[in-house]
Order: C-alpha cells, then structure tokens, then sequence
C-alpha cells in the first residue's frame, strides 16, 4: 500500500518525471511482470497502453482514491470505473490524459477497481 507522502518517479523524455502523492487510499502498486495478481487485467494492461508503457509494467491500483501533483508535464491513464478530476475539472477515463507541469490530479475509484497509469 501507498503511504502519504510518496514521490513517484516515472520516465520521460529528457529525464525523469516526478509525481508527489498528496494523499491516498486504498492504493497499490502492481505490476504483473513479477508475482502480483491485479483485480482487472484488461483495465490494468490498458492504462499502461495508453501512455506506452509495457503492457505487465506498474501500475496503481485503487479501490479508494489517490490525490497527486505532477512535477513537470506528463501523460496519465486511468481505466477501470472511476472519477478523475484534474485542476476542477472532470475528465473521462479510458484514455490517455495530457497533465501540465503543477497540475493537481484527484482519482477516486466508484464501484469496482481503477488503475492509474504514468
């Protein structure tokens, strides 16, 4: 599980791309490259299609929620049955969303699992 607060460092063109994890629950990192199960392996394998990730790469997955703030430009996925607010505003899911650097990201998972991809 997830411990506030956490920095999570992906990669990115030029180097690397920090996520801060300003508050969570009910969060883990999973990936199916190693011995984790995931709830939902097409949601899983998605969210880290969608932002060219290896399909078995990590991943987050929530039952609860996950507040965090970008670093400097990236792009996220989630999938999977969720709500995803970025600076206010509401955002589908199922593809890949584009964040500005100091963007603050709320995803909070509704009735079943979401996973979040960087």
């Amino acid at each position: 599980m997830l411990r506030e607060p956490t920095l999570i460092s992906t990669k990115a063109e030029g180097g690397g791309v920090g996520i801060q994890v300003l508050s969570v629950r009910d969060a883990r990192l999973v990936s199916t490259s190693g011995v984790d199960e995931v709830k939902d392996p097409l949601a899983y394998a998605l969210s880290n299609a969608l932002v060219d990730n290896p399909i078995d790469g990590a991943a987050l997955e929530l039952d609860g929620y996950l507040e965090v703030r970008t670093g400097s430009p990236t792009l996220m996925a989630v999938t999977g049955d969720a709500r995803v607010e970025v600076e206010g505003r509401i955002l589908p899911t199922w593809r890949a969303i584009p964040l500005p650097a100091r963007s603050r990201v709320r995803v909070e998972a509704i009735r079943s699992v979401a996973y979040v991809s960087f």
